[in-house]
């Protein structure tokens, strides 16, 4: 069997699971990319922070963060609490910070592990 390479372009629409069963004119939809690149795989593997007792850990939340900043490509249906549209901004490649900022953490982290998931090859897809 030939070697399958990894592509990192595409995209796909992710709806949150809270989300789903709502009709779909008042579901938010997010345009992901389908495999994050090799570079920022390995900047967010390598994301680490500080526990209590000053120990480096794993940050696992700022590996969501990081997946969503490059993850995401754009969004519809998101509102303001005043129903105005909330526009998705990029910059250098990647979802501004005042941007994620107007998503709630926990779509934030269901979001990231979406992506995260999608971006890691395990040895059962590559026999597909």
């Amino acid at each position: 069997m030939r070697p399958i390479a990894v592509s990192t372009r595409g995209t796909l629409v992710y709806i949150l699971r809270a989300n789903r069963e709502d009709p779909e004119d008042q579901q938010v939809k997010f345009t992901v990319k389908k495999t994050l690149p090799l570079h920022v795989r390995q900047q967010i593997l390598n994301a680490v922070g500080m526990d209590e007792n000053q120990n480096i850990t794993p940050a696992i939340g700022t590996r969501y963060v990081l997946a969503c900043r490059y993850g995401i490509m754009g969004w519809e249906g998101l509102q303001d609490d005043r129903g105005q549209a909330v526009a998705c901004e990029r910059k250098d490649g990647m979802v501004t910070t005042d941007c994620l900022e107007k998503l709630d953490d926990a779509w934030i982290i269901e979001l990231g592990m979406e992506i995260l998931e999608r971006s890691t090859i395990d040895a059962e897809q590559v026999e597909k």
